[in-house]
């Protein structure tokens, strides 16, 4: 009797922290404090391939604090009945500004490719407004 309970509790202690890395409160935990907004939405097909977008908001720096832009695709995967990131392509038009992004307003409709408007203050005070549009093959249109 007390080697099956040893077995038991040895058991339980191995698969109780493995349950516990794998819940919705592990995943907010992981992530890393730099990530400062996160919008996922829309729908995209390319080839074999689809999912959804996903915009991020990474803020970096102490004394001149700016902000990364990048979007993600993000693929269902069949076999495994998970997510998984298959492409991130930072927004270099907003990123070589090194400013703060003042408004970020995403727009995901359905059938339509995901468009976002940006404000972006950069280090010259001067305000700037962008409208981006991805597109299923992992790239993006900025105007």
């Amino acid at each position: 009797m007390r080697r099956v309970a040893l077995i038991l509790v040895t058991v339980y202690a191995l698969v109780l922290p493995a349950r516990a890395e794998d819940s919705p409160e592990a995943d907010a935990k992981a992530v890393p404090p730099g990530i400062h907004q996160v919008f996922s939405g829309g729908y995209w097909m390319h080839g074999k391939d689809d999912g959804h977008y996903r915009i991020v908001v990474v803020q970096s720096g102490f004394e001149h604090i700016s902000y990364r832009l990048f979007i993600q695709w993000i693929v269902i995967d069949q076999d495994n009945h998970d997510l998984k990131i298959v492409r991130t392509v930072p927004v270099v038009e907003i990123n070589d500004l090194s400013g703060v992004i003042s408004e970020l307003k995403p727009q995901f409709k359905l059938n339509n490719p995901p468009r976002f408007n940006v404000t972006i203050e950069g280090r010259d005070g001067k305000k700037r407004r962008y409208a981006i549009t991805a597109t299923p093959d992992g790239r993006y249109t900025i105007r």
